[in-house]
């Protein structure tokens, strides 16, 4: 490994020195010389940093070798920067051996669960955007978070599918992050479509309860009407669907106590509501509908 760096380091010093008016290498001057291998020494660095094998040793001495270079100890800076390259090249072959076994297994596995969470998670965004029921600026953000995951769980299949390990921790990394962000969007999306929704048939139930209490002046619908604008006035969907599902509790009550028997025109379905089969029963001595004659269509 040594003697390959060393290498390697003189191609790259040659390659950077210039041969313009008969200059030989022989006759580079030591400050020509610890510039160039600098210029080298930086961009080793910039890519053990791009492939994540970073070497805070390397760091150091790398910025020590500029340092001398500055204050004009060429021959110092030489020897600090080749000191340097050969951290980042011992950096680079532990990047770059072949990971253990149990390594690659533990990977694999990883990848199979985050898979299938995504997997839940992207079917369910997938349902609510089809459904229709988000819109606007809620649908824009819960269509960008699917596509991000939606992108990095492909990534992470295709790896699976291919038993490639390489890379595969930070795919996997990706797909969690991308992951968590829809999970975060849809819980988002979710309590305001259940909130639109919510204050919509509040709204809807406060005037039907409004048109009861002007036929009557029940004191359950009173403390109903106020507990259901409150909720309505503050957004407080849990409340508003709480009160939502108390109302049909509270009217068949009341029916049963003969409070709504005075109330006409009023609720559909009710006994007194025009077209009621109780209102038609009542009725059937006055208007008794003619005999059926057998065949005959009514």
């Amino acid at each position: 490994m040594r003697e390959i760096s060393l290498v390697i380091a003189g191609m790259l010093l040659l390659s950077l020195i210039p041969y313009s008016g008969g200059v030989s290498p022989g006759s580079i001057s030591a400050s020509t010389k610890a510039r160039g291998l600098l210029l080298t020494l930086d961009r080793l660095a910039n890519y053990t940093k791009e492939i994540g094998c970073n070497s805070t040793d390397a760091d150091a001495v790398r910025m020590k070798a500029w340092e001398l270079y500055k204050a004009g100890s060429y021959n110092e800076s030489i020897k600090e920067t080749l000191k340097a390259m050969e951290l980042y090249y011992s950096a680079l072959a532990k990047c770059q051996q072949p990971q253990p076994k149990e390594y690659n297994e533990s990977l694999l596995s990883n990848a199979r669960v985050e898979l299938s969470i995504a997997q839940s998670a992207l079917e369910y965004a997938e349902r609510l955007i089809k459904s229709g029921d988000v819109t606007g600026e809620n649908l824009k953000e819960l269509e960008l978070a699917y596509n991000q995951t939606l992108f990095a769980y492909n990534a992470v299949k295709i790896a699976l599918e291919e038993n490639d390990t390489e890379d595969l921790a930070h795919k996997i990394s990706l797909l969690h992050a991308s992951r968590e962000k829809l999970e975060n969007v849809l819980n988002n999306v979710v309590q305001n479509t259940v909130r639109t929704k919510a204050e919509l048939l509040g709204g809807m139930q406060l005037q039907r309860i409004n048109m009861l209490i002007e036929k009557t002046n029940s004191t359950e619908l009173l403390l109903l009407r106020a507990e259901l604008d409150q909720a309505l006035k503050s957004g407080n969907s849990d409340e508003i669907l709480k009160l939502l599902r108390k109302v049909p509790k509270i009217l068949r009550e009341m029916e049963r106590k003969g409070k709504l028997r005075e109330i006409t025109h009023t609720i559909p379905g009710h006994p007194s509501f025009p077209g009621s089969s109780m209102e038609s029963s009542s009725n059937t001595t006055s208007k008794k509908p003619p005999e059926k004659e057998p065949g005959e269509k009514r």
